[in-house]
């Protein structure tokens, strides 16, 4: 009776211990932090969040109301007046990271009015709105607009902006004896596309897709790149859009420019030429005044137009 307490005790003893070890064993979560949880910024102004420890899985942050400010890999941009959250998300773990923005507009001390942007950036042909406020945030409307440079962009009566050509200027706001301000940066919109959306060519034929820009930007292009989504059908020179057929089939080639993705359908056919039904190697021996048919056909099946010819008629005719 006293052994079997003795291994009793002993058995309670090891089970303690594998616990306590068990319990260490257990990795502690990780607590994430933002380096800021409160900012006040002016209209215009950027602030960076970072946070610690640095996470080794992706982030997604978020802002709640883009009119007030922008968050993008963290740096936060103000945009216009009021307060906003501004949220970090790592992958992973469950609770976000949030930061509270407040964003004051600098105008409105000494002035009683401000506008809602101080600063604007805009491609050719957009158009954004302006508007001033009081120190109440009532919108004013009593409200003359002006443009020290039209050429560049322009702005209606209603305080409508229209980007016209690339460039800088300031957009001016007056009201009831004070003068607001908003820088207006444009910059050339273009737009895309290839020279061909569909190509045809032999397996070992080359082929080339050119991306056309307008409006045209003389013999310099926007940078770009092309990609293939099947390397055994196709493949592209990602500067140049030099296409080589490798297998028959379809593969896409993609081109990437300011974001933008454009493709082209590119399809590989094998050809196969047979002489009296014998298929053409690099030499093929014929008998003199022997006539033979030419075949070719095409894998995957499809109408063919083919033009023979001779290298030496003296030799042989086709």
């Amino acid at each position: 009776m006293k052994k079997r307490s003795i291994w009793l005790v002993i058995g309670l003893l090891i089970a303690s211990a594998v616990f306590a070890l068990a319990g260490c064993r257990k990795k502690a979560e990780t607590v994430y932090k933002l380096s800021e949880t409160e900012i006040v910024l002016t209209v215009g102004q950027e602030k960076e969040l970072t946070i610690s420890p640095v996470p080794a899985k992706p982030v997604s942050w978020e802002s709640g109301d883009a009119a007030v400010a922008t968050v993008a890999n963290g740096v936060v941009s103000a945009i216009g007046a009021g307060t906003v959250t501004v949220t970090a998300t790592i992958e992973g773990v469950k609770d976000p990271l949030s930061c509270t923005v407040t964003v004051k507009n600098d105008q409105v001390e000494g002035g009683g009015y401000y506008l809602d942007l101080t600063s604007l950036a805009l491609k050719t042909g957009e158009t954004k709105q302006l508007s001033v406020f009081d120190e109440e945030g009532r919108p004013v409307q009593s409200v003359v607009y002006s443009s020290a440079d039209s050429a560049v962009a322009s702005v209606s009566e209603s305080g409508l902006i229209t980007a016209v050509a690339a460039g800088e200027t300031t957009v001016k706001a007056a009201v009831n004896g004070k003068e607001l301000t908003c820088k207006v940066v444009v910059a050339q919109k273009y737009t895309y596309s290839l020279d061909k959306t569909s190509l045809d060519i032999a397996a070992g034929a080359i082929g080339k897709l050119t991306l056309i820009t307008t409006p045209e930007i003389g013999e310099s292009t926007r940078p770009h790149t092309f990609s293939s989504s099947d390397t055994g059908v196709a493949i592209v020179d990602g500067g140049s859009g030099k296409v080589t057929g490798v297998g028959k089939g379809t593969a896409t080639i993609t081109c990437l420019v300011d974001g933008e993705e454009l493709t082209a359908t590119v399809t590989v056919t094998e050809y196969t030429v047979k002489i009296g039904g014998e298929a053409l190697g690099e030499q093929t021996i014929l008998r003199a005044g022997v006539e033979k048919d030419i075949t070719v056909t095409a894998d995957p099946d499809r109408e063919i137009s083919a033009v023979f010819a001779s290298g030496d008629e003296s030799i042989l005719t086709v």
